[in-house]
């Protein structure tokens, strides 16, 4: 994919193999996202990293966060998966198990939103209307979720499994909707161009394919995708996936791994994992030992990507270094998004926390 003014300068990413490993990332064009229509060739279509500099993160120090800047603010959730904002700053928290959306205030009331039959990811586009990515006992679902609770099926027939169940949804710059899925536990699928498992999905609010999408008539954006936990979008041009790797005796291997996203990128899976050199496949910004990270969700923050997971990884994208959050104190995080006040919040699988934005800077 050739590289243009109109949608920012290239990443390039330079992680360094010491105990302290450096990222940079330098990305221009960055006004805040909108409503606006478009075509792949004009949003989300990021150089991914074919350069060869991505690296290994084997260390980052941890990074001092006061007590007095973080703030338990609701608790007795069940097995916490994602967080959107609406943009009267409540949060909307769903859970994988019991299928609700919870609603949640900056004053820590809550009420229940919705219940669908489990979530696997949320998204909230400007004018307030609310998207979630489900899992039922038939498929993963693409929905809207009306404000009386009612829920409409935009997209159906996602494959799900046991295994790699994993997904993510984002609106974004362009109007059109982003959905990570995950091979459901069948690797092949995720480089088959004739399913929806393994990619990452570009289509209308209304659930057709998107305008201007690689393929004619179809939704697939990405391929080669195992097991997404988070999108979040960097400005208007740059759309970054986590992805959760196996654990360290999983078969086959597979590194957690920080992505960014291109139109008709093919990002490996199952045919290579992590760094390789075959230069068909998009290689990873950043990437961790099989299992290490633990990804649970992204947001990104004042051009800094927050990666939650075993620890809270934090990987700026102006030339400095990663580091880690929280180290031990909430043990594993499960699900993170950005306010409108620009705090960072984390959820466990029971407890939702918030990050003052002065402590971040």
């Amino acid at each position: 994919m050739a590289t243009s003014g109109r949608r920012g300068a290239a990443v390039a990413v330079a992680l360094s193999l010491a105990l302290i490993v450096v990222a940079a990332i330098a990305i221009r064009d960055r006004s805040g996202p909108d409503q606006r229509q478009g075509t792949a060739a004009e949003h989300g279509h990021g150089d991914g990293n074919r350069s060869g500099a991505g690296q290994l993160i084997a260390g980052a120090p941890a990074l001092a966060v006061p007590d007095a800047a973080v703030r338990t603010v609701a608790t007795g959730l069940d097995t916490v998966t994602a967080i959107a904002f609406r943009p009267d700053g409540t949060a909307l928290v769903g859970e994988r198990r019991t299928g609700r959306i919870v609603a949640v205030r900056p004053d820590g009331q809550a009420s229940v939103f919705a219940t669908l039959s489990g979530v696997l990811g949320l998204t909230v586009y400007a004018d307030g209307t609310v998207y979630a990515l489900q899992t039922s006992t038939e498929d993963n679902r693409v929905v809207r979720v009306h404000g009386n609770g009612t829920v409409e099926p935009v997209l159906t027939g996602i494959p799900r499994g046991a295994a790699r169940n994993g997904g993510a949804v984002v609106a974004g710059p362009d109007g059109m909707l982003y959905v990570a899925t995950g091979d459901a536990g069948d690797e092949t699928a995720a480089a088959d161009p004739k399913s929806l498992a393994g990619k990452v999905l570009r289509l209308t609010p209304g659930g057709t394919p998107a305008p201007g999408n690689p393929v004619p008539d179809s939704m697939v954006y990405s391929r080669g995708h195992r097991d997404p936990q988070g999108l979040a979008w960097y400005g208007q041009t740059d759309l970054f996936l986590a992805e959760a790797g196996s654990t360290p005796d999983g078969a086959p291997d597979r590194h957690d791994e920080l992505n960014l996203i291109q139109a008709n990128g093919d990002y490996g899976w199952p045919a290579a994992t992590g760094f390789t050199r075959d230069r068909k496949y998009v290689t990873p910004v950043a990437a961790w030992q099989p299992g290490e990270a633990g990804f649970g969700g992204l947001a990104v923050q004042g051009g800094r990507v927050y990666l939650a997971g075993t620890k809270l990884y934090r990987i700026w994208l102006e030339g400095t270094e990663p580091q880690t959050l929280l180290d031990g104190k909430f043990g594993r995080l499960r699900a993170i998004a950005t306010a409108p006040d620009n705090a960072v919040w984390v959820a466990t699988a029971d407890t939702l926390i918030r990050i003052a934005p002065e402590a971040l800077n």
